[in-house]
């Protein structure tokens, strides 16, 4: 049987075990609600940084695509101004050329005609001129 003694010493670490795990306990609860309040502020802190970077970003990124459409809009014009050039200049090329070919082809039609014209008087002339027409 348990003596006075041992009983006392069991009802004092009782009376003493019972509330050190109470405090204990508490002590767990109060730290892990003030860790998940921390990660909670750290996440919303991370979160306004992470619409802060990506609003910059966005910015940047608007930033360069005016400006490649700026300098597209203007490639594409010079492109195009470059493109109505060579157009221009390779078609006043072929209509000297053509030009060219049909004053040669008139020039050697009229001497055509003339030499026709010749020789048709040619044939005719010396009678008209013998019967004095």
């Amino acid at each position: 049987m348990e003596t006075n003694a041992e009983q006392k010493r069991i009802g004092l670490s009782l009376k003493l075990l019972v509330p050190l795990t109470i405090v204990l306990a508490m002590s767990l609860l109060g730290l892990s609600l003030i860790i998940i309040n921390s990660q909670s502020n750290s996440l919303n802190k991370m979160g306004v940084q992470i619409n802060r970077l990506l609003s910059d970003s966005n910015k940047f990124v608007e930033q360069d695509l005016v400006k490649m459409n700026s300098d597209v809009s203007k490639n594409l014009l010079e492109m195009s101004q470059t493109a109505s050039d060579l157009l221009a200049q390779s078609t006043n090329k072929a209509l000297a050329d053509e030009k060219k070919k049909i004053e040669s082809g008139w020039i050697s039609f009229l001497e055509e005609n003339a030499q026709s014209m010749a020789t048709l008087l040619a044939k005719v002339a010396p009678t008209a001129i013998l019967n004095n027409d």
